[in-house]
């Protein structure tokens, strides 16, 4: 009986362990073809924050792309979602709802007047990038040009160009910013 029980846990162990190998095989077959955009996102708040979850993939690249073994069978780009495309911008707010959905600050997204004039998830935000705060001031200020003059002046927000982002007080992703 013994040893049954430690054949089946063998058994267990190798089939499971497999399924992992097969999923960070994934990854690493992405890595061959696209060096520079694996290292972007490992080095990216994306990737620090889904290293501490539990219970999700790491098979990464595909969570977010899609059609990952697709692609490699195929090799065609078109099988694979590109959040480069503005284009896909709805279908993009599906997929970063998915983990993004139950946070409180994304829960009223259909109410906001960005979502109400057509900005999405990628209009404004990029996945592989590393320094958030610094990247969203600057991306505020492509839409917000009339703002630009005024906080670089001497009023309400004379900090912004010393390195506070200007969503420690707005928030985009609520209903009133």
């Amino acid at each position: 009986m013994k040893s049954f029980q430690r054949i089946f846990l063998l058994y267990f162990l190798l089939v499971a362990t497999s399924f992992f190998v097969v999923e960070a095989a994934y990854d690493a077959k992405c890595q061959m073809c696209h060096p520079e955009q694996v290292k972007s996102f490992e080095s990216s708040f994306h990737n620090t924050a889904w290293n501490k979850l539990k219970n999700v993939s790491q098979d990464y690249c595909s969570t977010c792309h899609g059609g990952t073994a697709k692609h490699l069978e195929t090799m065609k780009k078109e099988v694979i979602f590109s959040f480069k495309d503005k284009q896909n911008g709805a279908n993009a707010d599906g997929l970063c709802l998915k983990c993004h959905g139950d946070n409180g600050h994304f829960k009223k997204w259909a109410e906001t007047k960005h979502n109400k004039n057509g900005v999405h998830c990628i209009s404004c935000h990029k996945v592989h990038i590393v320094d958030a705060k610094e990247y969203s001031r600057k991306q505020c200020l492509t839409c917000h040009t009339l703002v630009n003059g005024k906080i670089k002046g001497k009023d309400k927000h004379p900090t912004v160009g010393g390195g506070m982002p200007c969503i420690a007080c707005h928030s985009p992703h609520a209903p009133k910013i």
